[in-house]
Parts: C-alpha cells; sequence; structure tokens
C-alpha cells in the first residue's frame, strides 16, 4: 500500500522543499520506491533533483486532463521518479476551482500509479488551493520548521487546521509530526526553548536536521543533499528520520 506524504507549513523558507528531497533519496536508501510530486508553482524540487527540460508534460498538464500522470514523470533513479511542475500550476488553479472535482484530481491521478511505497507532496507556504489539495490526497502530513518562535506557531496552526478543517474533508489524514531543520548544535537554549513550545502545542518531534552550511551547493549540482555528501551530517540526520517515518507509517499497515 502506497502511503502518501503532504510535506507542509504556513510559513515558508522552512525547508520543505529540501526535506522533501532528501526524505525521498533516504527512503530509497532503505529499498522504497518512491513518488516526490512538487506542488509549488515555483518548481524548486525540480531544481533540487537538477531537472532539464525534457519535453515532456508537467502536472499542471495531468491536473487539467491533457496528459496522464505516467507521462509526466520522471525517472531519476531505480527508486526515485519525481512528477515535476512550472510556474504554470499557478495559472491551473482558476481552470481547477471552477471544477466539481478539481480538488481530488491529484488524488484520481496518483490512484492510477502503481509500484510507488511512498509518493511524497511539496506543497507551497500557507494553506491556499495547492497545499489544500496536498492534505486532501495524503495520508499523513509532515511539517517541517525552523527552531524560531514564528516558525513554531506557524506549525501550530498547520496542526490546528489540519486537526480541524483538512480531517473533515480527509478523515483518513493524520498528523505525522514535525521535523526542525537548519538545526543549531550550539544553540542549546534555543533548542530546549523549541522542545518546550512544540510539546505545549502537541506536536511531535520526528528528527532533527543539522543546518546546512553549503546548502546553495546541493542546488547547484541539482542533487539532494543525502545524494551530494551521503557520509555527512545532514545525511545522517536523514537516515533516522527515514527510519522513523517508515517505522510510523508502515506500523499501522503491518
Amino acid at each position: 500500500m502506497t502511503s502518501v506524504i503532504a510535506f507542509c507549513n504556513h510559513k515558508g523558507g522552512v525547508g520543505k522543499t529540501t526535506a522533501t528531497a532528501n526524505v525521498a533519496a533516504a527512503l530509497a536508501e532503505r529499498g522504497a520506491t518512491v513518488l516526490a510530486v512538487d506542488l509549488d508553482p515555483q518548481g524548486h524540487l525540480g531544481d533540487m533533483f537538477g531537472l532539464e527540460p525534457n519535453g515532456k508534460p508537467r502536472l499542471e498538464q495531468v491536473m487539467l486532463g491533457g496528459a496522464k500522470a505516467g507521462e509526466a514523470i520522471v525517472t531519476l533513479n531505480d527508486h526515485v521518479s519525481l512528477l515535476p511542475c512550472t510556474e504554470a500550476l499557478a495559472e491551473a488553479q482558476f481552470a481547477l476551482v471552477g471544477m466539481d472535482d478539481g480538488d481530488r484530481r491529484l488524488a484520481a491521478a496518483l490512484g492510477g500509479l502503481d509500484g510507488y511505497d511512498y509518493v511524497l507532496l511539496d506543497s507551497p507556504p500557507g494553506i491556499g488551493f495547492w497545499s489544500g489539495m496536498a492534505l486532501v490526497t495524503a495520508r499523513w502530513a509532515l511539517v517541517p520548521t525552523l527552531a524560531e518562535d514564528l516558525a513554531i506557531l506557524s506549525s501550530g496552526k498547520i496542526a490546528d487546521f489540519i486537526e480541524d478543517a483538512a480531517r473533515q474533508a480527509n478523515p483518513d489524514l493524520q498528523l505525522l509530526g514535525v521535523v526542525v531543520t537548519q538545526a543549531k548544535p550550539r544553540r542549546f537554549r534555543l533548542m530546549r526553548e523549541s522542545e518546550g513550545r512544540l510539546d505545549q502545542d502537541g506536536l511531535h518531534e520526528l528528527g532533527r536536521i543539522p543546518r546546512q552550511e553549503d546548502a546553495a551547493r546541493a542546488v547547484r549540482h541539482g542533487k539532494p543533499m543525502f545524494w551530494l555528501q551521503p557520509d555527512g551530517q545532514v545525511a545522517s540526520a536523514y537516515r533516522k528520520l527515514a527510519e522513523t517515518i517508515e517505522r510510523e507509517t508502515r506500523g499501522e499497515q503491518s
């Protein structure tokens, strides 16, 4: 059974796309087959994987019925595939809003695919059309956050939204937990305070990813840091996170 996970947060700049790409790579290393789906019209998930123009349709054509999902998927290696988008995804929203099944089209498109253990949905910041579609489609929601007051506050808001509005539309949706990104080990006081805030908001912390000092290098090379520096601290943290995700999502199915 495929586990569909939406990566979401109200706040931008918290590492949703970076987390999506690296979790995909880490799950793949554990033997899972993973499809990463870019629901952010900025298209940065494709940049993270070094995607070049290839003449294939993109997610926006799939959503509007102009192509099948399988026709738009780009195979990156034996275990990781990508369903990319372009800025035209923002325009597709206006057509989909007027359709009775507009918010269910992603679920329908993914439902026709076989062979994936995980589908990871990279959603844009905030609670808008595409992030809402991700939550309607997903079985699990994972919230990347920074160890900062505003980011943690946003994480609490998205958690409340998931527990209330999102679950009305998708009763099966569960909050998997939060991942603290760009963690700075030397800032112990701030990290302890963030733990307290997360606990206060009832948010389960799945893991912490150390700050990636040369994050721009990963994008420049078109590879997640997990592939670029497989023996580094960031990759090690994502390995632990992937193990936790697998345990949390697969435990229910065993």
